[in-house]
C-alpha cells in the first residue's frame, strides 16, 4: 500500500489525493462493520460476521493494495445485503403491528420501555418477551397469555 505519511510531490499530488480518499473510503467502510449498536438483534453472531468481511478486505489489499476501491465497494454491498436481511429477519408480524396499534389506543406506547414495562406488569406478562414480541424478535404465541392482554387493552382480541 502507498505509504500516505510522505509529503506529497507536485506530480503525484492528484494521484495521492485519490489514494487519501479511497483510504479514508476503506476505513470508514471498516468501522461501519465493526459498529452495532449494542441493542441489535443478533449483536454477536452479526458482528463475528462483519469483522470476518474486514479480515477478508485486509487478505485481499495484501495481495493486491491497487483495489482498493473495489474492496470498500465490495465490503459495502456485503454490509448493506446484511442489514437488508436483518431487517427482513426482524419484521414485526402483521398480527403484532396491530397488537402494537392496540395498546396505543389503550395509552400504552409499544416504543417506551417503562410503558411496556407497565403494560407487562398490570397484565402479569413476562416484559422481556413481550419486548421480543413488540420488536419482532420473537413470535406472539401461547407464551404471551393473549386473553389477559386482551382485558388489559380493553379489547375482544390482541392482534386481530
Amino acid at each position: 500500500m502507498t505509504d500516505l505519511s510522505m509529503p506529497a510531490s507536485g506530480d503525484d499530488s492528484p494521484r495521492r489525493a485519490n489514494e487519501v480518499r479511497a483510504l479514508r473510503a476503506l476505513l470508514t467502510t471498516v468501522l461501519d462493520a465493526i459498529t452495532l449498536p449494542y441493542s441489535t438483534p443478533d449483536y454477536e453472531a452479526r458482528l463475528v460476521e462483519r469483522a470476518g468481511w474486514a479480515c477478508t478486505i485486509r487478505a485481499a489489499l495484501d495481495e493486491d493494495p491497487r483495489d482498493l476501491a473495489w474492496n470498500v465497494d465490495f465490503l459495502r454491498a456485503k454490509l448493506d445485503a446484511e442489514e437488508k436481511k436483518a431487517r427482513r429477519r426482524h419484521r414485526p408480524t402483521r398480527e403484532v403491528l396491530r397488537l402494537r396499534m392496540q395498546m396505543r389506543a389503550a395509552a400504552y406506547n409499544p416504543d417506551r420501555p417503562n410503558e411496556v414495562e407497565a403494560l407487562a406488569c398490570v397484565a402479569t406478562i413476562d416484559t422481556d418477551r413481550l419486548k421480543a414480541v413488540l420488536t419482532g424478535r420473537a413470535p406472539l404465541d401461547h407464551r404471551i397469555p393473549r386473553e389477559r392482554l386482551a382485558e388489559v387493552l380493553g379489547v375482544q382480541k390482541v392482534g386481530r
